[in-house]
């Protein structure tokens, strides 16, 4: 009988817990399904591990909203080592603009200490019907495209309290690839606009000269519309981008290697270099155009090769800088960028980042400038 009155409290002690954990489960599912509903950004799942009244917390929120207003134009290739001593500030933004036919590559390297950097896409004018696209890199290396023509903001940010190294780069690269085997854009002799027929009618496209028989490869995945011997481009190939709703035109091939339908892929040999039609009297080569619903455009961006982003080891530095005496700190990192302003004696500034032969360096906690690395001690 003595141990009745204590059993009581057990089995009640037990109900109580196991209420807890059906309404813990119970919360965790409904946060699932309004979770499809709503599709949160990484970043809000992220925040929800936080609460409203952690004031470093808040300023890593707050450094986040503030970049979105003062982002550092560049032009690519670009690449900077970012890293961070022990400061809220951690967010950084870039705007960058990409024209049709060209892809833009963002590529993020991290070091293993850390566990993941925000990466937020957000369209500018003119891309009205892309919508802001947000990512959580987690791996070592990490490589986002955008190849929808305008102008971006990417910001990153690492995850709170985190104090890492990382890199970040962009270059453009075309968006097709080059359509004769073996060839780059040194071979292109004739370019879109030059005059035909003394002038009564404009190139429509790019010539891409080469040995008779080299192959002429699809420059995209897509499916051949026609194929033929007419006019003047003589032996054709018309292959359909579906993805922009593209004809690309392969014209004066020697012969033909695909059929009407016939679906392919990037690389596949579509023909090869010749001179028939209208080219008889001229050397071997490869008339190749882009057509829209709008008429002919100009092929040479989707097609011509860029120069790549500089490559760098992740690697530590000094975390302050001694900046000499009437050192120009500029916008950005190079004599064109505007000086903000200028050093009255030698002072100490926190380092924030590097690229190339600039130091991104901080000027307060919601701002940062760019000196040249040989006015750096």
């Amino acid at each position: 009988m003595g141990f009745r009155k204590p059993m009581k409290y057990v089995k009640a002690l037990g109900i109580f817990l196991t209420l807890t954990v059906l309404v813990f489960l119970s919360c965790t599912h409904y946060q699932k399904v309004a979770d499809v509903f709503l599709q949160p950004t990484f970043r809000e799942k992220y925040e929800r591990n936080f609460t409203k009244g952690d004031t470093l917390f808040l300023k890593w929120k707050h450094s986040f909203e503030m970049v979105k207003n003062d982002s550092l134009v560049i032009k690519a290739p670009y690449t900077e080592q970012l890293y961070y001593s022990n400061s809220p500030n951690s967010a950084r933004s870039y705007q960058v603009s990409i024209k049709n036919g060209e892809q833009l590559i963002c590529k993020v390297q991290k070091s293993d200490s850390l566990e993941g950097i925000f990466i937020n896409i957000l369209p500018l004018a003119p891309l009205n019907n892309v919508k802001p696209i947000d990512f959580l890199v987690t791996k070592k290396e990490e490589n986002i495209q955008l190849d929808n023509p305008g102008t971006y903001q990417i910001i990153v940010q690492p995850e709170f309290a985190a104090f890492p190294y990382f890199n970040i780069s962009f270059e453009i690269k075309p968006a097709y690839r080059f359509p004769v085997s073996g060839k780059n854009s040194k071979a292109i002799r004739s370019f879109w606009g030059a005059p035909r027929d003394g002038g009564k009618r404009s190139h429509k496209g790019i010539d891409i000269f080469a040995k008779r028989g080299t192959p002429v490869v699809a420059a995209v995945a897509g499916r051949i519309s026609s194929t033929g011997n007419r006019g003047l481009g003589g032996k054709q190939v018309w292959l359909r981008d579906g993805h922009r709703g593209y004809s690309l035109y392969y014209a004066h091939l020697d012969s033909i290697a695909v059929s009407g339908f016939q679906k392919v892929q990037v690389g596949d040999t579509l023909g090869f270099v010749g001179n028939t039609g209208n080219a008889r009297t001229t050397p071997p080569h490869l008339h190749f155009g882009i057509y829209t619903n709008r008429g002919a455009i100009d092929p040479l961006l989707f097609v011509k090769e860029r120069k790549e982003a500089k490559k760098w080891e992740i690697t530590s530095d000094k975390e302050t800088a001694q900046i000499k005496k009437g050192t120009n700190i500029r916008k950005g990192p190079g004599t064109s960028y505007a000086i903000l302003e200028t050093t009255t004696s030698s002072k100490k500034f926190m380092l924030l980042g590097k690229t190339t032969d600039w130091y991104r360096i901080s000027l307060s906690e919601d701002d940062y400038g760019f000196v040249h690395k040989s006015l750096v001690k």
